[in-house]
């Protein structure tokens, strides 16, 4: 079964004084003040949508691209989906702008006027394991198979317009939700017939649908707005809510399976559960250590559940632990969103503060650093926005002549902060901006092989 996950953006801060280890060498931060609405992992680069336009991140130099209305063929700069197809192609679904293709140099758009798209406001973007692009609009369901628009709406076997996700199965069956609070239901189509399950004709408990997983053995796990958790293998419906089971409340916003197939859900008010399909475990704040009970998102890599609540929690099964904005390198507590990616890592997008990379690794010692970072210079910041002062952080992996620069938004040189030879290592740089007034300003870190720049935010 293809997964399609949702992604992110960057900014960053500066220093004077020196010692020999990364304040949060484990994190990085890319942030530009900006809510992550779509996230997608392409090999060796993050695709992030934000409010404010489309950033590429390659993870082998962590060079950040910006793409937006103004400086790019994207169409509109509120990106609200993206997927890759097998050739590299990304397809982004934006606002009011409709669809572009990107192949990574020509931009192609496709919107009301010039395609089979009927409307301009896209939720969703997804592709099948024939490649065929499935978008959902404000008015209908399109297939795109590259020459060829096909729309499913109200007139061809939609009860009301796509919602905000599309799942497709191992059997390249096209799931989606539809309607809004009250009407609506589940939406299945095996790419001839449509079947549409509500509570009029299924025992689906609530019509609006805020989330669906497929697990191991091909179960299709609902989660909605007031009527708890649905199961439904393909012919029988089961399903759980305070009533009949222990689900701990009948709001369901996130769900995860894990790799023994047993399910996660997250709940908005009353904390996780966890259901092998007989027992149930319920963690709340009141038993756990998970920090809040409104579960936004749920992630799961080899033995660990991580979880989007207020701030980023870790249970691996015995132990919690919570990554915040006052103890990690975390931008904000309000996480909208997770992915993991090959390597391990874990992509956290913030609802105001852009996304964050936390490596892992906690237990390597303080003057060391992460293996991410072994490999090449890199630029890092504390806390971006700042009041008085931040701590920027560095790496370079041999010895080399560096130079860090802090420039206002005009590109005058405000401070140089370094500018000497340095040994391979890891360093702090504490920046006391008492005697700068607000605004945007810019570090950039240059050696002989590297340079880089982060945007800082300076508030007081």
């Amino acid at each position: 079964m293809k997964k399609y996950l949702i992604l992110f953006s960057v900014f960053f801060v500066a220093a004077i004084s020196s010692n020999s280890f990364a304040q949060y060498p484990n994190w990085i931060n890319y942030t530009n003040g900006q809510r992550v609405e779509a996230l997608a992992d392409n090999g060796n680069e993050l695709w992030i949508g934000t409010g404010g336009g489309l950033v590429k991140l390659d993870k082998t130099t962590d060079s950040m691209t910006f793409y937006n209305k103004a400086n790019s063929g994207l169409p509109e700069n509120v990106v609200t989906a993206i997927a890759v197809d097998k050739n590299g192609n990304k397809w982004i679904g934006t606002f009011v702008g409709g669809l572009a293709k990107f192949d990574g140099t020509n931009w192609t758009v496709y919107n009301t006027s010039n395609s089979g798209l009927p409307h301009d406001c896209i939720d969703a973007v997804a592709i099948d394991n024939s490649e065929n692009i499935w978008v959902a609009t404000w008015a209908g369901l399109v297939k795109f198979d590259g020459t060829n628009w096909t729309l499913y709406d109200t007139s061809t076997g939609l009860p009301y317009n796509p919602g905000s996700f599309i799942a497709i199965d191992d059997s390249n069956n096209i799931w989606t939700a539809c309607g809004g609070l009250t009407t609506g239901g589940l939406v299945k189509f095996d790419g001839t017939t449509w079947v549409v399950y509500d509570t009029s004709n299924s025992e689906l408990p609530d019509n609006s649908i805020q989330t669906l997983i497929i697990d191991k053995n091909g179960n299709k796990y609902i989660g909605t707005y007031k009527g708890g958790l649905a199961k439904f293998d393909g012919t029988n419906w089961t399903v759980y809510d305070t009533s009949n089971s222990d689900l701990p409340y009948n709001f369901v916003g996130a769900l995860a399976v894990d790799d023994d197939n047993n399910i996660w859900v997250g709940t908005q008010e009353a904390g996780l559960a966890k259901f092998d399909g007989t027992n149930w475990t319920v963690y709340d704040t009141s038993n756990s250590g998970l920090p809040d009970n409104s579960v936004r998102t749920i992630a799961i890599d080899s033995g660990n559940i991580w979880i989007g609540a207020r701030g980023l929690t870790k249970f691996d099964g015995v132990n919690w632990k919570t990554y915040d904005y006052s103890n990690s390198g975390l931008p904000y507590d309000g996480v909208s969103s997770l992915a993991i990616d090959k390597n391990g890592n874990i992509w956290v997008g913030t609802v105001n503060r852009g996304v964050t990379i936390y490596t892992g690794n906690e237990g390597i010692e303080e003057n060391s650093v992460s293996s991410i970072t072994r490999q090449k210079a890199k630029l890092e910041v504390g806390r971006n926005p700042f009041l008085k002062s931040t701590i920027l952080s560095y790496f370079i992996p041999t010895k080399t002549n560096v130079s860090l620069t802090l420039y206002d938004l005009s590109g005058r040189t405000v401070k140089i902060l370094v500018n000497e030879e340095k040994e391979a290592g890891s360093y702090n740089l504490n920046l006391n901006a008492k005697d700068l007034p607000s605004g945007i300003y810019f570090a950039t870190l240059a050696t002989g092989k590297y340079k880089a720049t982060q945007k800082l935010v300076l508030m007081k």
